[in-house]
């Protein structure tokens, strides 16, 4: 559910063309931490101590959250530029 959630913000990552380079390389990097810790936490569930489980999906769900905020942020910034 993680993963098809970050769907949205994929696509507006890819029609947002017009914005600086750094925001858009941060955004790129939460949303693969994001994807890869989500990936890893049931891994983790079978092969570590669940505490080290629960960590990584709540880092995930971190990561996911500052990937969203920082979308709206780059659609906003990409909206006032056109405008």
């Amino acid at each position: 559910m993680q993963i098809a959630g970050l769907l949205p913000v994929v696509f507006m990552l890819l029609v947002a063309g017009n914005t600086t380079l750094q925001p858009r390389v941060w955004s790129w990097a939460a949303l693969a931490s994001g994807i890869v810790l989500a990936l890893v936490a049931p891994i983790l569930y079978i092969y570590a101590p669940t505490e080290v489980s629960a960590v990584a999906a709540f880092c995930g769900s971190v990561s996911q959250v500052l990937i969203v905020l920082e979308t709206i942020f780059l659609v906003e910034r990409a909206s006032d530029a056109t405008s």
